[in-house]
């Protein structure tokens, strides 16, 4: 359901549509009006979902701007705790990056794996967002309401535990983390269904 901000812009943008059609062709009844409206809607979500498609993916895959360091600084400590770590005190070392939509967490780690750290992405989007990347297709499966509480987290343990293994095997085989990284983000064209598969 429409709230009263979306039901404002929309009506909005219909008067402005309005009043600019009508002054070329003001014979058009309001079911023709509609529809021509409707059309230049859709037309123009085809419009930005080829920018976002094109552009926004480029973006995300072109060099990364670092003028503050935030990257090596994260790269210098993720290097330290990785020496510090303690395998009597913690499983393993590694972290998990957690924050909210477009504060910039995909770019970061996927930039962190061109400096040698292994990055096994896992997105939750929502299915509907116009977020980049795209959704993982292990996501539903580990965050389905279907199941028991006992059950979700048994899920959860065995992924991390398979994502592990997979770093292993990354390891000994000689793939480096940028191949890993690359072979696994989910895309519209490259669904990344094979990778969690295998996992």
């Amino acid at each position: 359901m429409a709230d009263k901000q979306e039901i404002l812009v929309f009506t909005q943008e219909f008067s402005t549509f309005s009043l600019e059609f009508l002054k070329n062709h003001p014979q058009t009844s309001l079911q023709e009006l509609i529809s021509e409206f409707t059309k230049q809607k859709e037309n123009q979500n085809v419009v930005e979902k080829k920018l976002y498609d094109g552009t926004f993916k480029e973006a995300f895959r072109s060099e990364y701007q670092d003028p503050l360091g935030v990257i090596a600084y994260l790269h210098q400590k993720l290097c330290f705790y990785t020496e510090a770590w303690n395998p009597d005190e913690y499983y393993f070392p590694g972290v998990a990056g957690v924050q909210t939509s477009g504060s910039g967490k995909s770019r970061s780690f996927i930039t962190l794996s061109q400096k040698g750290v292994y990055v096994v992405y896992c997105s939750f989007l929502s299915e509907n967002s116009t977020g980049y990347p795209k959704r993982s297709a292990i996501a539903n499966y580990l965050s389905t309401n279907q199941i028991s509480a006992e059950e979700s987290e048994l899920r959860f343990i065995s992924f991390i535990c398979a994502c592990l293994l997979a770093v292993g095997i990354c390891v000994r085989e000689g793939i480096s983390p940028s191949h890993l990284i690359n072979n696994h983000l989910p895309s519209d064209k490259n669904s990344d269904d094979k990778f969690w598969l295998w996992i």
